[in-house]
């Protein structure tokens, strides 16, 4: 099971990272004018918008 996660983890890493370089800036900078802090930012933009992308790594 160990293994298994190992040799996955570098593969959905490069998914994720991929992703997050992927999305546009004007996202973040238009989520600071409507008021919401990085927190928020991450957790509304990034991360909502990443969990189409999650679907490609557990899916191998």
């Amino acid at each position: 099971m160990l293994f298994n996660i190992g040799s996955y983890m570098p593969f959905g890493v490069f998914v994720f990272s991929g992703f997050m370089k992927g999305v546009p800036r004007e996202l973040e900078e238009a989520a600071a004018i409507d008021g919401a802090n990085r927190r928020q930012t991450f957790w509304l933009i990034f991360f909502t918008s990443a969990c189409g992308s999650g679907t490609t790594p557990s899916a191998r």
